[in-house]
C-alpha cells in the first residue's frame, strides 16, 4: 500500500505520531547533556519546523526544508556529530521516518569508535543504544549481533537501549542475556524497567495464567 511508503507524507505523519512520545522523552537529555549547544539548537529547530509542516500539511513549508528527502539527509548528517546526544537523537529521528535507505548512516554510530573528553563522558554516552533502537525501528535484523554485543559493554545507558532494540531484533531468544544483565549487581545504572519491558513484550516472562 502506498501509505506505507517512506516518502508518503501521510505515512510519515502517522509514524511520527506513533514515535513522538519517545522523541519528546529524549528531549530532556538532548537539552541538558549536550556538549555542542549550536548543534542541539539546529536539531531541535529542524525537527520542530518539520513536525509543524507535516502536521499542518504545509507543502510550501516542507519544500523550503528540502522536502522529505532533504529533511532526512539533514538528520543523516547530524548522526556524524561529535556530540553524542545529537547523533543518538538524530538516529531515532531517522528511524521514525521508516526509510531503510538510512540504515548505514545509523549503523555507523553503532560501529563507530568515538573519542570522549573523559571517562564520565564515555560511560554516559547514549548514542550507540539509541542507534540500536533506531535500527530496530527499521527492522535492520542484519545488525542483531552487533546490538547484542552492546550488552557486554560497561555502559549501562547503551545497554538499556540495546535491550529495547532486541525486542524487535530476535526477541525472546535473547531473554537469558537480558535476564543475566538485569541480575548483574555491577549494572547499577541500568534502568530495570528496560529488561522487564523486554520480558513482557517478547512473552518471555511468565504470566499469572501460567503454572
Amino acid at each position: 500500500m502506498s501509505i506505507l511508503h517512506p516518502n508518503n507524507i501521510e505515512a510519515v505523519h502517522s509514524r511520527f505520531s506513533e514515535h513522538l512520545p519517545q522523541l519528546m522523552g529524549m528531549m530532556w537529555s538532548l537539552s541538558h547533556n549536550y556538549s555542542d549547544k549550536s548543534a542541539v539548537d539546529k536539531v531541535i529547530n529542524d525537527l520542530t519546523d518539520f513536525l509543524t509542516a507535516i502536521r499542518s500539511n504545509d507543502q510550501e513549508a516542507l519544500t523550503k526544508l528540502g522536502g522529505l528527502n532533504g529533511v532526512k539527509d539533514r538528520f543523516a548528517a547530524f548522526t556524524k556529530s561529535d556530540d553524542s546526544v545529537v547523533r543518538g537523537f538524530s538516529a531515532v529521528v531517522l528511524g521514525s521516518f521508516g526509510d531503510k535507505k538510512y540504515v548505514p548512516a545509523i549503523a555507523n554510530i553503532l560501529e563507530g569508535d568515538f573519542k570522549f573528553k573523559d571517562e564520565f563522558a564515555q560511560m554516559t554516552d547514549v548514542s550507540k543504544g539509541q542507534a540500536a533502537i533506531a535500527l530496530s525501528m527499521l527492522g535492520a535484523t542484519e545488525y542483531e549481533n552487533k546490538v547484542l554485543e552492546l550488552l557486554k559493554t560497561g555502559n549501562d545507558f547503551n545497554r538499556e537501549g540495546a535491550i529495547t532494540a532486541l525486542i524487535g531484533l530476535g526477541g525472546r531468544k535473547h531473554a537469558k542475556a537480558v535476564v543475566d544483565l538485569m541480575l548483574d549487581k555491577n549494572a547499577y545504572s541500568l534502568n530495570k524497567l528496560a529488561p522487564l519491558n523486554f520480558l513482557l513484550e517478547t512473552g518471555a516472562a511468565p504470566t499469572t495464567n501460567e503454572s
